[in-house]
């Protein structure tokens, strides 16, 4: 039998051919997979010392950003502040950047502790500025521990006051004062905590009715009334 052998360039031809369809596949998959354009190059940055702060209720605070271009001052731009609807509110919701690429506004707080969030925004960019707000001027007293309770002689409870401020909310960092007609206070003095809490623990020494007031210079007073059986 006669065995009939392809010549070495038609092999080539071949071979180059295959090659080619591989590359057209590979380019067509590309060109199927390729990223978005960049983004417009704008960027927003909020000044320093103004976001994560922790302040009284209903402050007032200026905010102040800067609006770069592809890193250079962007003139000219229309910032929006954005509080929603429970964020507070702001001085305007716009503001257009001045030849430093800044824009500012005055942000309020309202009037509950809690965390705060300002969106601050422009074509197609944002970045959000947060606070925590805590309690405000002291301005209250009440009672958390129940008005009357009853125990066994010689027996300890923790007695638990509140200080608040004119919105309800909880005033940290209060000393409050402890007396007692009787029994055993384990300090004089305790500090109230971020929700407005002080606590003392007293201790009865005899059965009998006991009065332990907690009081605030300035702001008043509460009394329980303490039972040892």
């Amino acid at each position: 039998m006669r065995m009939i052998r392809m010549k070495r360039p038609a092999l080539f031809g071949i071979v180059a051919a295959i090659a080619g369809i591989a590359a057209c596949s590979k380019d067509s998959t590309s060109l199927g997979t390729t990223a978005p354009p960049p983004a417009n190059g704008f960027n927003i940055v909020v000044d320093s010392g103004i976001s994560g702060e922790t302040l009284s209720v209903h402050s007032a605070i200026p905010v102040r950003v800067h609006v770069t271009q592809n890193g250079t001052a962007a003139p000219g731009q229309t910032v929006t502040f954005s509080p929603g609807t429970t964020n507070g509110s702001v001085s305007a919701t716009t503001a257009t950047t001045d030849a430093a690429g800044a824009a500012s506004v005055i942000w309020t707080l309202g009037d509950t502790a809690r965390l705060y969030t300002l969106v601050v925004s422009m074509t197609g960019v944002s970045t959000n500025v947060t606070e925590t707000a805590v309690g405000g001027t002291a301005s209250a007293m009440s009672k958390v521990s129940a008005d009357s309770s009853a125990v066994v002689a010689g027996a300890a409870l923790s007695i638990v006051a509140r200080v608040s401020d004119k919105f309800g909310n909880g005033s940290p960092g209060i000393a409050v004062k402890w007396s007692a007609s009787g029994g055993s206070l384990a300090a004089p003095t305790s500090t109230t905590g971020p929700g407005g809490n002080a606590t003392v623990n007293f201790v009865t020494t005899s059965p009998g009715t006991y009065n332990v007031t907690a009081s605030v210079a300035g702001i008043g007073s509460v009394t329980f009334k303490i039972v040892a059986l």
